[in-house]
């Protein structure tokens, strides 16, 4: 065989483990890139921005959370103590008198609901009732003439009476003589005869009296019934005319207005707890945040805070209340009729 032949055999043989070396360097340098790959992409997945209106510290360097850091937020002015006011009837809210976020006093008018329904049965409840005026009038007049005709039959009766009792005692004298034959027969039959008419008229004015007295009596109780329907009707009257008072809302407090259910023209139901809302105590506000884990952890209760209302140039003190299933409530008092709930605030905290 030819001697390059041998050359290149030996060469190849040379070359052999070399080759497999460098292809095993090939594959474990891609590995490494792939793996890389799927730990930069893990990294980046997880890396996600903190959500908006986290806090935010005001220094930029040193450790997080440091002891008198201060963390701030944003948040709404919410009143501490709120007032419903229900409605009393449904309808539609046809006046509004009070706006949202104005003061109150107690009494004043805040709204009307307006209700077919009502005004209907308060119309005719209002007839009913004239009706039994009508009636009750008509019968006390008519008792007052039956008392009047029993009145006057009464002292007619009367007055006969007295006359028969004189014609009597003398029938009964005359009637004694001429049984002992002291007086004469004619003049007897005369004082008789006038006795016997006295007594037929005085049985006739006693019966009349008598109706009248009954007939008086029978209308005493007609009036007494008219008066009892009468207080009827003026009852339900009276009942209609609170249901439409009710149609009137008024504040039963001093105090801010906070919120009405419907606007004007709106439907109310009686299901409405809530028609009307009132805060009692304006200047008694405060302010819920919701802070991230690490800052919550950092927070209690009596931690004071700062509370800025960058529109009024404002910068009230409060202090934390409560800390309650990741929320922070935030006190504070003010005389400024101007803060109001809703307004936007920034909310500072020196952690502890």
């Amino acid at each position: 065989m030819p001697s390059g032949y041998h050359r290149f055999s030996k060469m190849e043989r040379v070359n052999r483990p070399v080759q497999k070396q460098i292809s095993g360097l090939w594959f474990i340098a891609a590995g490494l890139v792939i793996i890389g790959a799927v730990l930069g992409g893990l990294y980046l997945y997880f890396r996600k921005p903190e959500p908006a209106g986290t806090p935010t510290t005001t220094t930029a360097a040193g450790p997080p959370l440091q002891s008198g850091t201060d963390v701030t937020f944003t948040g709404k002015i919410t009143p501490r103590a709120l007032l419903n006011i229900p409605a009393p009837v449904a309808g539609v809210l046809d006046r509004l008198d009070v706006k949202p976020g104005t003061p109150v006093f107690e009494g004043q008018l805040i709204g009307h609901i307006k209700n077919e329904d009502l005004t209907v049965q308060r119309d005719n409840a209002l007839e009913d009732k004239q009706r039994a005026q009508t009636r009750l009038e008509n019968v006390e007049a008519s008792h007052i003439s039956a008392r009047l005709e029993a009145s006057r039959a009464a002292a007619e009766l009367a007055r006969m009476r007295l006359d028969f009792a004189a014609i009597e005692k003398e029938y009964a004298r005359q009637q004694m003589l001429y049984k002992a034959g002291a007086l004469a027969k004619i003049k007897y039959l005369a004082t008789e005869k006038s006795y016997l008419t006295q007594k037929q008229d005085l049985e006739v004015i006693e019966e009349t009296a008598k109706r009248a007295q009954l007939r008086a009596e029978a209308i005493a109780r007609d009036v007494d019934i008219a008066k009892e329907q009468f207080d009827e009707k003026t009852a339900v009257v009276e009942a209609r005319n609170v249901d439409m008072a009710n149609s009137d809302i008024t504040s039963p407090v001093d105090g801010l207005l906070v919120a009405a259910k419907v606007d004007v023209a709106g439907e109310v139901t009686l299901a409405m707890i809530d028609l009307f809302t009132i805060s009692p105590s304006p200047g008694e506000l405060q302010v819920k945040i919701q802070p991230n884990k690490p800052v919550l952890d950092r927070l209690k209760v009596g931690i004071p805070a700062w509370i800025s209302i960058v529109d009024m140039n404002e910068n009230i003190e409060g202090v934390i209340s409560k800390i309650e299933a990741g929320e922070v409530t935030v006190e504070f008092n003010t005389a400024n009729a101007e803060v109001k709930p809703d307004t936007e605030v920034i909310v500072r905290i020196r952690l502890p």
